[in-house]
């Protein structure tokens, strides 16, 4: 299935754009959108606006260039429940 190996390539990079995404598995931007959302949903990533160092981003390109995905799964807290007392 797609979205385990985008899961895999992203969590192997740490961080990609949406166009990273599309070329390395040749799929539409909208494809990759998805899958980026899907994980989003499932709060395995985050979605970062990239800085621009230049002042003005106008020659950054375009405007999904400058959005990075993370992968966060691993830093998420894990919610431990007290274990029942018996008494």
């Amino acid at each position: 299935m797609m979205l385990a190996q985008i899961r895999s390539y992203l969590q192997e990079r740490g961080q990609v754009t949406l166009h990273d995404v599309a070329t390395h598995f040749d799929i539409s931007l909208d494809n990759a959108r998805f899958a980026m959302d899907y994980w989003q949903k499932q709060g395995k990533v985050r979605q970062l606006g990239a800085s621009c160092g230049s002042g003005g981003c106008s020659s950054c390109g375009d405007e999904e260039d400058k959005v990075i995905y993370i992968w966060s799964a691993a830093a998420m807290p894990v919610r431990w429940a007290r274990p029942a007392k018996h008494g």
